[in-house]
């Protein structure tokens, strides 16, 4: 069972929720050939990047479409990813999965998978405050782990949404709403080959 919203700061990208999707589109295009040398094997374009309102949007959106394989994760894909595009994946992942459904949501859905790379990314990008907060979630989701664990054995939409009884995480999600994306959208702007197809 998985209970999503992916959402991503203000770009909307795919709803999937509980065992249905609506938006997802599969992408039919072939492997990539990668040498040694390879750099990115998918993105946006540098001179999108360069115009774009949102840089890390721009650059995040054909991601999505690349690692998503028959609406599912594809690990091996992401593999692929450069390393900023890893990154940028891991902190819009937590940035579109908290601003949804907090926390609890972050860690039923992805179970702290990217968690760390995200805290990384969160500080490459100068976002000192979203990094301290997922640092303080990683670290009170060690202690809950078990407890989500369980609620996603049971795979039922009324245990997801018992799991938010007592809200551990809700003071950690009220300061995260109130922040945007500004230091990422300025490193990624900054920084666009890190992120883009040449």
């Amino acid at each position: 069972m998985r209970v999503l919203f992916w959402y991503s700061s203000s770009l909307l990208v795919c709803t999937v929720v509980v065992f249905a999707s609506t938006g997802c589109k599969r992408n039919t295009e072939p492997e990539p050939a990668r040498g040694p040398d390879a750099t990115a094997v998918v993105g946006a374009r540098c001179t999108d990047l360069a115009r774009a309102k949102s840089p890390s949007n721009e650059a995040y959106r054909p991601l999505i479409a690349y690692v998503f394989r028959d609406k599912q994760f594809d690990p091996r894909r992401f593999d692929k990813l450069t390393n900023g595009q890893k990154t940028l994946w891991a902190t819009l992942e937590i940035d579109g999965e908290v601003n949804n459904g907090g926390f609890n949501q972050y860690f039923f859905n992805t179970n702290g998978q990217r968690v760390d790379l995200a805290i990384a990314g969160f500080q490459a990008f100068g976002a000192k405050e979203k990094q301290m907060l997922a640092t303080r979630a990683r670290d009170m989701w060690k202690t809950d782990r078990e407890r989500l664990s369980k609620v996603r054995t049971q795979g039922t939409i009324q245990a997801f949404m018992e799991s938010y009884k007592g809200e551990p995480y809700k003071q950690l999600d009220d300061a995260w709403f109130k922040l945007g994306d500004e230091e990422t959208d300025a490193y990624v702007g900054a920084h666009p080959s890190e992120f883009c197809i040449h």
